[in-house]
Parts: C-alpha cells; sequence; structure tokens
C-alpha cells in the first residue's frame, strides 16, 4: 500500500499541467487574435489619414479623389500608424501586446489612369447630383428612339429611290439608242436615192475618167450604207442587252422592296405613324410602275428590229444591178417595218415646266455647307509633343462637310446623316443608366460652345470647349467644334426630313418640281429627285436649327407647319391648323448627350483623362494623371510579446526574436 501512496497526487498533477498549459495558449492564441483584429483597424484608421491629403485642384475641380506625386506616402503612413499606436497605449490597451512595427510596405496599385477606377469615382460623385437630369433626358430618349428607327426605314427608301432612278437612267439611255436608230434609217433610206443615182448615171457615161469618178463615188455611197446597217445592228443588240440590266436591276428592287415591307411590318409600332404611313402608299406606287411588262413587250420587237437589220443587210450586199431600183424599194420597205418607238416606262403626267426654275437644291447645298464649314472659334491645338505624352490617343472623328443633293451624286451627306441617326436607338438598362451618369458628369464638369463664357475663370483649361473634344478628340479646337455642329446637323436634317416627307403641301409642290425636272430623262427617276429636292429642303431648316441651337435657345424636336422657319419657293402659303403643343422641346445640352450616349464608352473615358491631363498641366506643367494614385496595396508587419511559452508551438513564419508576428495586407483607397 506504502509503495502506491502519491500516484494519485502525481497523476493529478500532470494532468493540471497539461491543461494549465493549455488554457496558457489559448490565452495567448485569444490575445493573438484580438491583436490581429486591433492592427487591421489600426492600419485602416492610420491610411484614412493619409487619403485625407487627397490632391485639392483634382477634387475641387473635376470632383475625383487622388494623391498626386505621393512619394512620401509611406513614410506618412508610418507616423500616423505610430500616433495611432501610442495613443491606444496610453489607454493601456494595446499594452498587453508590447506592439511593435517591423516593417510598412506601401504599394501604388491603380491611378486615375485607370478606366474602371476614374469611372467608379464619377459614379459616387454624380450619384446625388444626376438623377434629376437624367430622369428628364429619359423621358425624351423615348421619344427620341422612334427617329432613330425611322431614320433606318428613311435610308433604305433613299437608296430604293436611288435604284429606281438608275433604271431610269437605264431606260433613258435605251431610248437616246432608238432615237439614233430611227435616225440611221432615215439616213439608210436617202442613201439608197443617191446610190440608185450613181448606178444609173454609170451606165451613160463612156470616158474613163468619168467612169472612174463615178464607181468611186457609188462606192463611197455602198460602205456608208453597209456602216449604217452594221451601226444600227450594233446599236440594236445593246439595246436588248440593257433591257436585260434593267430587268436584273427590277428583280433586285422587288427584293428592296420585300424587305422594307418586311422592316415595317415587323417595327411599325416603334417608328413615326405617319411617315410609314406615307412610306406604305410610296412602295405601292413603285412597285405599280416597276411591274409595267416593260421587258417582255420591248425585247420581242428589239429582236425582230434585229432580224430585219440583218436580213435587209444581206439583200442590199446581193442587190442585182438590173432589179436595184425595185429591190431598194423593197428594202427601204421593210426597214420601216423596225419599230424605234420610245419605251413608255412611267406614268409621268404633263406638268408645268415653269416648276423647274424652283428646283434650288444646288444653292441650298452651297449655303448648307457654308454654315458647316464656318469658322466659330480660335485656333487652340494639341502640339505634337503633348499629344504623344497624353493617358490615351484614341482615333479622331471625321466626316465630310460636303453637301450635295444632285440624283446622279450618289451617296451623299443624306446617307450619312440617316445612317448616323439610325444608331441613335436605345434600350433602357441598367448599363444605359451607367452611361448616362457619365455623360452627366461630362455636361456639368467641362465647358462646351454654349456655357463656356458663363463659367471662365472657374478652372483652369486647355480647351475652351471641351465637351466638343469628347465627341471628336480631334488635336484642333476648330475641328472638334466642326465636327460637333455637323452631328448636330445631321441629327437634324434626319429628323426634318421625317417632317417634309409627311407634310402633303411639301410633297405636292416637289413632286410637281421633280416631274418638271426628270420628264426629261424619263419618270422612273422622278422619285430621286423629289426626295434630293424634299432633303434640299431640310438641310436648310436643319442649318437654321443649328444657328438657333448655337444661340442657347431650345428647339421642337419634330417640326410642324407652324413650327417651320425656312422659306420654301412656290410653297403656298395655306391657313395652319391648330396644332396641339405636344412637341419635345430640345436645347444644345440634349444633343451632346445623345452624342455622347452614341459615343464609344472607352473613348469617352479616355478623353476626359486626356482633359484631365491637359488642363491640369496649365497649373502644374509636368502633370501626369498616371501619377495620381487612388487606390494602393498596405503591408505591415506587427509583432507582439508572448505571455507564456506559446511560441514554441507556433510555426516558424510566425516567429522573430521570441516575439509573435502578424502581418496585415489590405488594399485601401478612395
Amino acid at each position: 500500500m506504502r509503495e502506491e501512496q502519491g500516484i494519485v497526487t502525481i497523476f493529478i498533477l500532470i494532468v493540471l499541467i497539461v491543461f494549465i498549459t493549455f488554457a496558457c495558449i489559448l490565452v495567448d492564441l485569444t490575445r493573438i487574435k484580438v491583436f490581429e483584429t486591433s492592427v487591421n483597424k489600426v492600419v485602416e484608421a492610420s491610411f484614412t489619414s493619409v487619403l485625407a491629403n487627397y490632391t485639392k485642384e483634382i477634387m475641387e475641380q473635376y470632383g475625383l479623389l487622388a494623391n498626386y506625386d505621393d512619394e512620401y506616402t509611406g513614410e506618412l503612413f508610418g507616423e500616423y500608424l505610430e500616433k495611432n499606436i501610442a495613443e491606444n497605449h496610453k489607454e493601456g490597451f494595446i499594452n498587453l501586446y508590447n506592439t511593435k512595427i517591423e516593417n510598412i510596405e506601401v504599394t501604388k496599385v491603380y491611378t486615375l489612369n485607370n478606366n474602371e477606377v476614374q469611372r467608379q469615382q464619377i459614379y459616387k460623385y454624380m450619384k446625388y447630383r444626376g438623377p434629376a437630369n437624367i430622369a428628364e433626358f429619359l423621358s425624351k430618349l423615348t421619344e427620341i428612339n422612334k427617329y432613330g428607327n425611322t431614320a433606318k426605314l428613311s435610308k433604305s427608301k433613299l437608296d430604293l429611290d436611288r435604284k429606281i432612278g438608275n433604271i431610269s437612267k437605264k431606260y433613258a439611255d435605251i431610248n437616246i439608242k432608238l432615237k439614233a436608230l430611227d435616225t440611221l434609217r432615215e439616213d439608210i433610206i436617202e442613201s439608197f436615192d443617191k446610190y440608185l443615182g450613181y448606178l444609173e448615171e454609170g451606165r451613160y457615161v463612156s470616158s474613163g475618167e468619168e467612169r472612174a469618178s463615178v464607181l468611186d463615188k457609188k462606192e463611197k455611197i455602198y460602205k456608208k450604207i453597209i456602216d449604217n446597217f452594221e451601226d444600227k445592228a450594233d446599236l440594236s443588240q445593246k439595246i436588248i442587252t440593257e433591257i436585260y440590266e434593267a430587268d436584273k436591276m427590277t428583280i433586285g428592287i422587288k427584293d428592296n422592296i420585300v424587305e422594307i415591307n418586311d422592316v415595317m411590318k415587323k417595327s411599325k409600332e416603334k417608328m413615326l405613324e405617319s411617315y410609314v404611313e406615307k412610306a406604305e402608299n410610296e412602295i405601292k406606287g413603285i412597285e405599280k410602275a416597276i411591274n409595267k411588262n416593260v421587258k417582255t413587250e420591248s425585247e420581242s420587237r428589239f429582236k425582230n428590229n434585229l432580224d430585219i437589220i440583218k436580213c435587209e443587210k444581206t439583200k442590199f450586199k446581193n442587190i442585182s444591178v438590173g432589179k436595184a431600183e425595185s429591190e431598194l424599194k423593197n428594202i427601204a420597205k421593210n426597214l420601216k417595218k423596225c419599230d424605234f418607238s420610245q419605251i413608255d416606262f412611267s406614268d409621268t403626267k404633263a406638268t408645268d415646266i415653269s416648276f423647274k426654275n424652283l428646283d434650288d437644291r444646288n444653292s441650298r447645298a452651297k449655303d448648307a455647307e457654308e454654315i458647316l464649314n464656318k469658322s466659330r472659334t480660335n485656333e487652340k491645338e494639341i502640339t505634337e509633343d503633348l499629344y504623344r505624352k497624353l493617358p490615351s490617343n484614341s482615333r479622331p472623328y471625321e466626316v465630310s462637310s460636303k453637301v450635295d443633293f444632285d440624283e446622279d451624286a450618289g451617296e451623299n451627306i443624306s446617307d450619312s446623316a440617316l445612317d448616323f441617326v439610325s444608331n441613335i436607338v436605345f434600350d433602357i438598362t441598367n448599363d444605359l443608366v451607367n452611361e448616362i451618369y457619365i455623360n452627366e458628369y461630362i455636361i456639368s464638369i467641362f465647358d462646351n460652345q454654349i456655357n463656356h463664357k458663363e463659367r471662365i475663370g472657374k478652372k483652369e483649361q486647355f480647351f475652351d470647349y471641351e465637351v466638343e473634344y469628347v465627341l471628336n478628340g480631334c488635336k484642333k479646337q476648330s475641328d472638334n467644334v466642326k465636327y460637333t455642329n455637323i452631328k448636330i446637323f445631321m441629327m437634324r436634317f434626319a429628323v426634318n426630313a421625317m417632317h417634309v416627307y409627311t407634310s402633303e403641301a411639301k410633297q405636292k409642290l416637289a413632286v410637281g418640281i421633280a416631274t418638271a425636272v426628270g420628264s426629261a430623262t424619263g419618270g422612273l427617276s422622278i422619285p430621286i429627285i423629289q426626295n434630293m429636292i424634299l432633303c434640299s429642303w431640310a438641310a436648310t431648316e436643319s442649318v437654321n436649327d443649328l444657328e438657333v441651337l448655337l444661340e442657347g435657345k431650345s428647339i421642337p424636336l419634330f417640326k410642324t407647319e407652324k413650327s417651320w422657319t425656312t422659306n420654301i419657293a412656290g410653297l403656298p402659303k395655306s391657313k395652319v391648323a391648330e396644332e396641339k403643343e405636344t412637341n419635345i422641346y430640345t436645347s444644345y445640352d440634349d444633343y451632346m448627350r445623345l452624342l455622347l450616349l452614341a459615343s464609344d464608352s472607352t473613348t469617352k473615358v479616355d478623353r476626359i483623362k486626356n482633359l484631365l491631363q491637359l488642363n491640369l498641366q496649365t497649373i502644374k506643367k509636368d502633370f501626369k494623371l498616371e501619377n495620381c494614385n487612388v487606390i494602393y496595396k498596405v503591408r505591415v508587419e506587427f509583432s507582439m510579446n508572448y505571455m507564456f511559452m506559446t511560441e514554441s508551438f507556433m510555426p516558424s513564419e510566425y516567429k522573430k526574436e521570441g516575439r509573435h508576428l502578424c502581418t496585415v495586407e489590405t488594399y485601401l483607397g478612395y
């Protein structure tokens, strides 16, 4: 029994030692966990103090937060960190740990030169500043979408009219050849009399010289007749070929009509109802015109003409001298059977030729072009040296200011305008609203042609008209202004064109002028001429709209007979019916919003960065946006003492000179 005494005591002591050791380790582990939480908060609080030293000029002028050229950020952060730890020591909280800062690393991660960083800062800045303007703009956008969709139909209709005009030219060319064939036939028949005369004269001359002279004349007239026969055959063959070409073109037009009808059927509710109704009626008229059986009727008679010409040519070559008179009369009789009458390929009615004097397309085009090319600003330009150092060098926008409404000119500014506006169609989504926030930031922060004078002195800037630079990205301020004005002109042109297309009075006058102008080349050219006349009127109204907008005034989005401002010669002055005031009015800023919304998102942010650098370089010559730091990676190593023997149980990476090592690594910024 004595040998077993004390065993229980020893056992209990062993168990207690284990439990006490375990408890001590738990205490230290808990201290470590609390320590890690505490130093995380200290790091965040200290670096927030560093972030308070943002660059004032960038914040005050552009609402963006960044630290410029902060080579002392790490040192400043260390000071704040030491002070915060010392303050906590006074309170007796972190004294339990005997905290030491072993190492500090502050790494720059993102600057204002990063598109997404800048985008997020803009969202924050505009969160409480943009909603009112955005709500108003979105209410207009739904109506504007209708014009974008209608512009697609209008462009298709313009292309169709142009193709029909090409068919008209083809038929007009055929008619010219038919007239030439008729002239050649008369020339051949007239030459028969001379040829017969030389044959008779050859019978009675006796001397060798006289006979040789008569034979020479006979040979010449013979050759002329043969040449005329061959020319007639060539022309007849060309006519047959052109008839086939015209038929192929007609088939293509029929396919276009099917496509246009399909578009109207599917998207009618998204377009202007009045324009669609007018287009449907015009398409029916075009179908009627091209469905005339011109090819079948013409092809048979032209082949018959060619057969007659070839046959009579052979007869003429084989004519016998004794029967020359009767055979020539028979050939002439058969040639008169050839039908060289003009092709009637339209339903053109007689018109007052004086209407032709009202065709002022050329002068209207010239006036519009002069206004679009008008210099409206002083010459400010980004030098090559500055340009190379910009954060982004996106491709500048360029568009021709050439205005031409000739029906033979091919695609012109009418096509460019309708194409441009057809792309201004937007689905209202969250992404679109975010994009509008960016646009509202651009309009509220940067100057344009209208608000620059009232904003002078509010901030240092390189360009007077900055929004125009964001839209176009050209080195010259004058180019940015010019291209912006052309874009506004194109938007107004497309909308005004839709008015003239649906105005009964303007349509009637345009048809009269087009009929007078186009009757000489065939009725099928009338639609494209009419279209170009209407476009010229729309262009004049559009440059006038541009001038009104540049005065800082608003204009109706869609023109009515009452709100149409420019004069059209020959348009009867009729009493305008009372119109309901339901029109949406648009300002220069509204067109800036639309143009910005139609611009590439990345390109816009890139050009914002360029403006920031250019403007801030007027304050600090060597300013670079890449030095405006926004997001940092912060890494701090702390150490604390152990209260017990916990060190023996910790991995080596957490131990340093008998102390516990704790690493805080986080990303902090604006």
